[in-house]
């Protein structure tokens, strides 16, 4: 049986105004995107490979459950935290930067995003779960910049003179 709201079927709503939230979304990335390379204009730009997010952000754990007496796959993330990752359109934005920055004139680069933030880019020292650097105090997400700029300990990029 299909439930009419006001004269118009649920599916037909739902694709409207679905539609309607798509557009908006892309209009958002488009004008964010445009900001991004017009005020970095000559700049390269390094962005992580987020090829893999997803199934990060979905990733399951087996569990004993103490009732049925079973192991079982249980979420590692909330229902919201999925939601709110899985919603996001992290490879548009992506795509969208690319494309604007290469008609600017701009390179883009894709680095892998593995640890980034666990081995500090100033002393070398392993960070884990905490905020900041144990040993010299350096920011988790300043730490992950200056790893994927590969900037060695002493503040010059790798590899140079």
């Amino acid at each position: 049986m299909q439930v009419k709201v006001k004269g118009k079927e649920r599916g037909e709503l739902l694709r409207k105004y679905g539609l309607r939230e798509r557009n908006r979304t892309k209009d958002i990335l488009q004008k964010v995107t445009r900001f991004l390379v017009d005020k970095f204009r000559g700049y390269a730009f390094i962005l992580e490979d987020l090829k893999r997010l997803r199934n990060a952000a979905n990733r399951k754990v087996k569990k004993y459950n103490k009732k049925s007496k079973k192991v079982q796959e249980v979420s590692v993330r909330s229902k919201e935290m999925k939601r709110r990752l899985n919603s996001t359109p992290f490879r548009r934005i992506q795509s969208y930067v690319e494309y604007k920055a290469l008609l600017s004139g701009s390179l883009v680069h894709y680095k892998s995003p593995h640890n980034t933030s666990k081995i500090c880019a100033r002393c070398g020292g392993l960070v884990n779960s905490l905020r900041a650097c144990p040993t010299c105090g350096l920011d988790r997400d300043i730490n992950a910049c200056l790893n994927l700029l590969d900037v060695g300990r002493c503040g010059a990029p790798k590899g140079s003179p």
